[in-house]
């Protein structure tokens, strides 16, 4: 009796191991995703140079079938190559815009290969100030090509996006970032606080 209760733990133990959720795993500078056709097989020379949060989307968007990071490099499948963006700085970097209703204040530097750390304040004219902190990371298919912008001029201009969300989606904010004249860099905030879309979201420039 005894050992048809430890074989049938045994058993019932081995289906829920079966049954979990796989997730990518570092195994050295190699990275083994869920055994799913779709999935992207993540290889990086040095894993610590990216955040999590951008492997485990990269892994899980199936937009390629493998890539392979080194440093700012990104090599898809094997041939084709890309670059991760390193417009923003590993130095503090402020910017700086206006709307109708905000002045707003960013403060932001590169963290790693795909995160920026940002301190954004929206300071109404009335004197109330709202910060947002965070780490915000690069869209997984950032490869696949840049979202257009526009800047105060009308001019369009390719931008990369950084996406910040907190548990339950209470905040997200997304920072876009592309050249025109200069670095440019909008700022759209969905929060219980402030809400700021595409449209009406400024041009931030580099604060003088």
């Amino acid at each position: 009796m005894k050992i048809t209760k430890i074989l049938f733990a045994l058993s019932a133990a081995a289906l829920l191991l079966a049954a979990a959720p796989a997730s990518p795993v570092w195994n050295g500078a190699v990275s083994v995703t869920a055994p799913d056709s779709s999935a992207t097989k993540i290889i990086a020379k040095h894993p610590e140079r990216y955040s999590q949060v951008f492997i485990n989307e990269l892994a899980q968007s199936g937009c390629a079938k493998t890539a392979e990071l080194i440093d700012s490099m990104f090599i898809i499948n094997g041939s084709d190559t890309a670059f991760l963006p390193t417009v923003f700085s590993p130095q503090n970097e402020r910017f700086a815009g206006k709307t109708e209703q905000y002045a707003i204040q960013l403060i932001v530097k590169r963290n790693t290969y795909s995160s920026i750390n940002f301190n954004l304040t929206c300071r109404e004219p009335s004197g109330k100030q709202t910060t947002f902190r965070g780490e915000a990371h690069l869209r997984p298919c950032f490869f696949m090509g840049a979202e257009m912008d526009e800047d105060e001029n009308g001019n369009m201009y390719p931008a990369e996006e950084y996406v910040y969300t907190t548990p339950g989606n209470l905040e997200t904010i997304s920072f876009r970032v592309g050249n025109s004249d200069g670095m440019a860099v909008k700022a759209t905030i969905v929060s219980p606080e402030v809400n700021i879309g595409l449209d009406g979201s400024p041009v931030l420039r580099i604060a003088k």
